[in-house]
């Protein structure tokens, strides 16, 4: 895994210090592919959890009898 993937990671799950996450918005300020790559990884997770939410509505009725 890339270094820089491994940072937005971090990021995204909060596990940045203060100071960290404050040096890491201002690369994404400064860098089109890193936001681009973040917006991507937020996509992502959005669409992981809204299946994840679907699938416990559906519970029982996704096993098999």
């Amino acid at each position: 895994m890339k270094a820089q993937t491994k940072q937005l990671l971090r990021y995204l799950d909060g596990e940045m210090g203060a100071a960290e996450a404050d040096a890491f918005r201002a690369r994404l300020a400064e860098s089109a592919e890193l936001r681009r790559e973040l917006e991507e990884m937020q996509r992502v997770g959005a669409l992981l959890r809204g299946w994840a939410a679907q699938a416990e509505a559906q519970g029982d009725s996704l096993l098999e009898p």
